[in-house]
């Protein structure tokens, strides 16, 4: 039995505390704009248009790290945690994004003939639904480079862009 479980998303920098710190104008944060800025524009991206567009995408990952919950204080809550109930109570719950055509979408062999009243899990339902709204009131054009950018195999960024990694990961220590 397989059962689909929704959570919060993942940031592209290692915790939530790098979009946080110094009310988010940080060292962290501007080199991580650097470094996605370069590889743009070593892919043919004008090196402005670039950094103004990956400078409203840290502005969107800041919104959804203001959002989500470090590891320890979602143990902490763990009441929060494990929330079973079926797409449409999802639905009912956190509208505005249909959940069902999402499920099935995933492309997992159990996911095509989903129905809803197939039980999911969902940690931390009131997260879910906050994240939702901030995704849905941002432009897609920063939604898809964020996920894109999630999305990005770690094992080609780190061959193509190791020198530029390298400067990213020594600003973040």
């Amino acid at each position: 039995m397989e059962i689909a479980l929704l959570d919060q998303p993942g940031l592209a920098l290692p915790s939530m505390y790098y979009y946080l710190e110094d009310g988010g104008d940080n060292k962290s944060l501007q080199a991580y704009l650097e470094y996605m800025t370069t590889i743009a524009t070593m892919l043919g991206a004008d090196p402005d248009v670039a950094a103004e567009d990956f400078n409203d995408l840290i502005e969107f990952e800041i919104k959804l790290a203001n959002l989500t919950k470090a590891a320890d204080q979602r143990r902490d809550n763990s009441s929060a945690l494990n929330n079973k109930m079926t797409i449409a109570e999802l639905q009912y719950n956190v509208t505005g994004f249909n959940w069902l055509d999402f499920f099935r979408q995933l492309g997992a062999s159990w996911s095509k003939d989903l129905q809803d009243s197939e039980e999911i899990v969902v940690h931390e339902p009131r997260c879910v639904r906050e994240i939702t709204e901030v995704v849905q009131n941002t432009s897609q054009r920063y939604r898809l480079p964020f996920i894109k950018i999630s999305a990005f195999d770690t094992n080609t960024q780190n061959y193509l862009f190791s020198d530029d990694r390298d400067d990213l990961v020594r600003s973040l220590m």
